[in-house]
This record gives C-alpha cells, sequence and structure tokens, in this order.
C-alpha cells in the first residue's frame, strides 16, 4: 500500500491542478484512494458488497448468476472485463447507455419503415432500407465504443491495484530474504 507521501507524489504527477489541494483536501483523497482499493481488495473473491448505498436494483443483479457469451469468457481480456464490470460504478451509467442506444434503435428502425411505405419505388425503398440498417448497425457499435470508454478508468485502477499488490508481494518476499541471511 501506497504511503501518504507516495500517494501525493503519483497524485501531483498525474494530476498538475492537485498542488492547490490543501492539507485537509490531499487526507480526504488518501482516504478514499484507501478504501477503493479496500472495496476492490474484497470484492476481488469474496464476493463483499462495496458499498451500503447501491440502488436494490444493482444488489438484485449481482444475486443473480452472471451469464456471459461464451468468446468473452475464454480470453483473458474478456475475463478482466467481466470482472471489472460486475465490481464496477458505473452500472448505472452503463444501464443509461443501454437505454438510450435502444430507443434509438427503435426510432431508426419505425422512421426506416415509415419511409419505405412513403417510398413507391422499390430502389427508394431499397436505399431506405440499407441506410436504416447502416444506421442501426452504427448505434450499436458506438454503444460498443461507449461501454468500453466507461471501462476504461475501472480497468486502469485495477491493474494499478494488482501491479502494486504483486509490487509489495516482492518487498515483503525480499524483505524476508533478507532476515533469514
Amino acid at each position: 500500500m501506497k504511503s501518504f507521501e507516495e500517494f501525493k507524489k503519483s497524485r501531483m504527477a498525474m494530476d498538475p491542478s492537485s498542488r492547490q489541494l490543501t492539507d485537509l483536501q490531499w487526507e480526504q483523497a488518501f482516504s478514499a484512494y484507501n478504501a477503493s482499493r479496500q472495496r476492490v481488495k474484497s470484492s476481488g473473491g469474496s464476493g463483499h458488497r462495496s458499498s451500503q448505498r447501491s440502488s436494490s436494483r444493482r444488489h438484485s443483479r449481482s444475486e443473480q448468476p452472471i451469464v456471459t457469451s461464451a468468446s468473452s469468457s475464454l480470453t483473458k481480456a474478456g475475463a478482466l472485463r467481466r470482472h471489472v464490470r460486475d465490481a464496477s460504478g458505473y452500472q448505472d451509467l452503463r444501464l443509461l447507455v443501454n437505454l438510450v442506444a435502444y430507443v434509438l434503435v427503435g426510432l431508426v428502425i419505425i422512421n426506416t419503415g415509415v419511409q419505405i411505405f412513403f417510398y413507391t419505388d422499390l430502389l427508394a425503398s431499397l436505399s431506405v432500407l440499407i441506410k436504416g440498417v447502416l444506421l442501426v448497425l452504427s448505434l450499436i457499435v458506438l454503444r460498443s465504443i461507449v461501454h468500453v470508454l466507461i471501462d476504461i478508468p475501472d480497468i486502469m485502477l485495477y491493474r494499478e491495484i494488482n501491479r502494486n499488490n504483486l509490487d509489495d508481494g516482492e518487498e515483503v518476499a525480499n524483505e524476508s530474504e533478507h532476515i533469514t541471511e
């Protein structure tokens, strides 16, 4: 685990505007950092709920078995993505993105259907249909890209914590070697 000074130094390196923080704000940021590390550590395998303030909808979702596609569960990146999404604080945002995407897909389908009824020419109808299919596909791709953008901070935090845990483990192993010698 990082000491307060290491935390402050790394935070200043990442965000130069953090130099303006007061001592109280630094202490609050450090305690929040430690709390988030503890939440991620405890949710790593114990199934512990990370927050009492979570909505009941989130709790009911997490109690149900998670069904994933076979392709995403086979890869290491897919397993990481699933783990991060289970412990993420952005589940509500992801749900909102899905809702907006599906509503837009529905509107595009309705719009395409209405336009097809107004065009009597076969080529015009086909061009409207192709345009509608391309819009639906682009909305699905955009939804996936937004999900990736939502996951980036959580994945980077998870990797940083794992890297720090490995570094802490190596330090403990090195200290135990020095003691035995």
